[in-house]
C-alpha cells in the first residue's frame, strides 16, 4: 500500500468516526429537547386541571349559595 492509500484510508476513517460523534451528539440533544417538551406538557396539564377545578368548585359553591342550598 502506498502513502497516497495510507492517507486515504485514514481521511476516510477520521470522516466515518467524526460523523458517527456527530449523530450521536446530535441523538442526545433531540433526547433532551424531546424530554423537556414532556415536562412542560404535563406542567400545563397540571396547571390547567388545577385551575379549572378551582373554577368549577367557585361556580358550584356560587350557584349553591344563590339558590339557598347551603345549610349554614
Amino acid at each position: 500500500m502506498d502513502r497516497n492509500e495510507q492517507i486515504n484510508k485514514n481521511v476516510l476513517a477520521a470522516r466515518a468516526e467524526s460523523e458517527a460523534l456527530l449523530t450521536s451528539l446530535v441523538d442526545k440533544k433531540i433526547g433532551k429537547l424531546r424530554r423537556r417538551k414532556q415536562i412542560q406538557s404535563y406542567i400545563i396539564s397540571t396547571i390547567l386541571f388545577l385551575t379549572f377545578s378551582a373554577l368549577a368548585f367557585y361556580l358550584g359553591a356560587w350557584f349553591a349559595t344563590s339558590k339557598g342550598l347551603c345549610i349554614g
